[in-house]
């Protein structure tokens, strides 16, 4: 993801958009985190992996514990400003505004 940050800066990108599945596992929660500073000022966007919520990406996890993973990826990924997040608590639906003008998307998979 370095190398589709600093492109999205250098493009001057008006938002990221993150298609693809963040945390294989959540180990890798504290090597994306960090890396999400590279993108400055430049709101990033995830969508939720089946990974979150799932085992080995097939599995429903128990309700609690899905809801719990759904909180956490919440709070942890989704802190751009005008993010409006559905009530579901164990699955990931939102929301977000952008303004049309002649504005530069990046988005990756």
């Amino acid at each position: 993801m370095p190398w589709a940050f600093a492109e999205a800066k250098k493009r001057r990108a008006k938002a990221f958009f993150f298609l693809g599945d963040l945390e294989i596992t959540s180990a890798i929660d504290k090597r994306v985190l960090p890396e999400l500073a590279q993108l400055g000022d430049i709101p990033f966007y995830p969508a939720m992996g089946n990974h979150e919520v799932e085992t080995v990406g097939i599995f429903r996890l128990p309700k609690a514990e899905s809801e719990l993973k759904v909180r956490k990826f919440k709070n942890e990924f989704l802190t751009a400003p005008a993010i409006n997040l559905s009530p579901f608590l164990d699955t990931l639906v939102y929301s977000v505004d952008l303004k049309a003008e002649s504005t530069s998307l990046f988005w990756t998979m």
